[in-house]
């Protein structure tokens, strides 16, 4: 359903106001590679600095920060390593919970 009137979007919809996006080569010694959860924390804060409008070798820890608190959902996708019966105590919930305290996002809800 298409609107023409912004003013009536729905209250729920979400909006983007930041991106960021990291890689990482793999290194000779995995046990020094960034866990996943590492990464999207990294990919998350440049994504905070893109809506921030900062530079990303700025000082603006305080700023992010600030924002950071602001955030009330974290969803992720299951990765591979987390889909192995082996692996089921990082299920699937644990990837936002851990984003949220790399953020040190204090005031989110467990689901």
């Amino acid at each position: 359903m298409t609107q023409s009137n912004s003013a009536s979007v729905l209250d729920n919809t979400p909006i983007l106001v930041g991106v960021g996006q990291i890689t990482e080569t793999v290194p000779e010694d995995l046990t020094t590679a960034s866990s996943h959860a590492d990464l999207a924390a990294k990919a998350a804060t440049i994504a905070l600095q893109d809506a921030l409008g900062i530079d990303s070798s700025s000082n603006s820890s305080n700023e992010i920060k600030m924002l950071a608190k602001e955030i009330d959902t974290i969803v992720g996708v299951r990765t591979f390593a987390d889909s192995t019966p082996m692996w089921s105590a990082n299920a699937l919930g644990q990837i936002p919970n851990r984003l949220f305290m790399k953020l040190s996002v204090a005031n989110h809800r467990k689901n």
